[in-house]
């Protein structure tokens, strides 16, 4: 077994004495842990002050609307103002009861009894935060109310009972990113109707993209209900996985993760997703063993080395396409979803992009050591939508009119690995013998300077147009 690599391989190479956290830290076990593995970088510390000022004013009755691009943080940021509160870290926030109703959870069948429900949850931890746990059992137990009639109670006592609560709820709807417009708008209106209160202070995280969207009643209603609109702020995946790695080593430990990795390739392959960005990270760690590297051995070293690998892992996990495989092949013995995905990198004309390819072709059949050189190779209208198709379904590109074509995120990072090669030897390496082709792979393998090559093309069409002739 003293041969066997694991990822506790890298722990000496490191400085690590173990795994830091590459999950959620939503359901850490103490507030302590919380705070560790939580990055509450300048920016949200200025929302969370400008929070509490807002709180603190005696101005608390204003409807919040948490925004920010997704993958921002919104739900995590929540779970910390949550955790300031229970842990009394604050004198302005020992004062409230954070509850997040996740709205997802509802669908169209069951949404108001499902809310419903969720509020009384909500009432429930208020009246145990003051102390009436007792009160609340007692409503909640009645047989003869059903959900609105224990809401009315609930209501009743604690508008009668004011003194005895210290104590004021915050109602949080989260997740409404994940609900269709005319959801959204029902289950944040039943909120509003259930509870009606001045006392009760309502909040909601959503995308701002998802709320542009928003058309009519649904965007008139959030702008109305929660005029408040605070942004969170984007936070660096590499600034999250370098707080971690320091509060688990002490300041003693390696980053193996560069900041082009993190930040220019990961987060934007999800979409800002956080979750799936840091366990995607700590894949790369797994799966890439330091083998030969020196516990000596740099940081900068380490970060360039999975810089190189870390591709593998994003073929093996699913996070990029194998853009050889036989589905997306239109083309037998030609790399053309290659081409397309490269020449789309510095023009979205699909004129262009055919005409530059046959130039491609061209030049590829005279480096190639396994094709015909008598035989003419061009790009044909049915092989080419093709490839369009299968990119298109591999969230690849994306089509803005019949003569603008553009790459999505994915397949931007897509491009900056598509003539390495590890990534080609991968992915060849990878294809089953039923559809190997040495011609294929010695294609895919000849080095071509893309970005010269449709400006070549974009020349010569310039040179040759209607009014170019017309000029001379």
């Amino acid at each position: 077994m003293g041969g066997i690599q694991s990822v506790k391989s890298w722990y000496g190479i490191l400085k690590w004495d173990k795994l830091p956290n590459f999950s959620s830290c939503h359901h850490a076990d103490t507030y302590k842990e919380f705070e560790e593995n939580y990055y509450c970088c300048g920016k949200l510390v200025q929302l969370e002050e400008n929070l509490l000022e807002t709180l603190n004013s005696g101005n608390n009755t204003a409807s919040v609307r948490l925004t920010g691009v997704p993958g921002s943080g919104k739900t995590s940021f929540i779970y910390h103002l949550m955790r300031r509160a229970k842990a009394n870290k604050d004198k302005v926030f020992s004062k409230y009861v954070f509850y997040v109703f996740h709205a997802n959870k509802a669908n169209d069948a069951d949404y108001l009894p499902h809310t419903r429900q969720e509020i009384i949850f909500a009432w429930e931890t208020l009246y145990s935060e003051c102390g009436e746990k007792k009160t609340f059992e007692h409503i909640n137990d009645r047989r003869d109310l059903d959900l609105k009639g224990k809401l009315n109670a609930l209501v009743k006592y604690y508008k009668d009972n004011r003194g005895k609560f210290r104590k004021t709820l915050i109602f949080i709807i989260d997740d409404v990113d994940l609900l269709k417009d005319d959801l959204a708008y029902k289950i944040a209106n039943a909120v509003k109707t259930d509870l009606e209160l001045q006392s009760v202070i309502k909040w909601v995280s959503i995308r701002g993209v998802t709320f542009d969207h928003y058309k009519g009643e649904t965007k008139n209603f959030f702008e109305q209900f929660f005029p408040s609109v605070y942004n969170v702020p984007d936070t660096s995946v590499r600034d999250i996985v370098q707080y971690r790695i320091d509060n688990a080593t002490n300041k003693k430990g390696k980053n193996p993760f560069s900041s082009e990795l993190c930040d220019l390739r990961v987060n934007p392959l999800f979409d800002g997703n956080k979750r799936r960005s840091l366990a995607i990270l700590k894949s790369i760690l797994e799966d890439n063993l330091p083998k030969e590297i020196k516990e000596y051995t740099d940081e900068e070293f380490i970060q360039n080395y999975l810089d190189r690998v870390a591709v593998n892992t994003f073929i093996t996990k699913g996070a990029l396409p194998n853009i050889h495989l036989g589905h997306l092949r239109s083309l037998h013995q030609y790399p053309l979803p290659m081409d397309i995905i490269l020449c789309l990198q510095y023009t979205a004309s699909p004129h262009i992009v055919v005409g530059t390819i046959n130039e491609i072709m061209q030049t590829r059949c005279r480096k190639s050591r396994e094709w015909d050189i008598s035989r003419k190779l061009q790009v044909r209208s049915s092989d080419f939508q093709a490839s369009i198709e299968g990119l298109k379904n591999e969230n690849l590109i994306f089509i803005k009119s019949s003569s603008e074509y553009r790459l999505t995120n994915k397949g931007k990072i897509l491009a900056k690995y598509l003539e390495n090669p590890s990534y080609i030897d991968k992915c060849l390496s990878g294809i089953p013998v039923i559809d190997k082709n040495l011609i294929y792979d010695d294609f895919a393998k000849i080095f071509i300077d893309y970005e010269k090559t449709v400006n070549t093309f974009i020349s010569w069409i310039d040179a040759h147009s209607p009014k170019s002739n017309q000029a001379e």
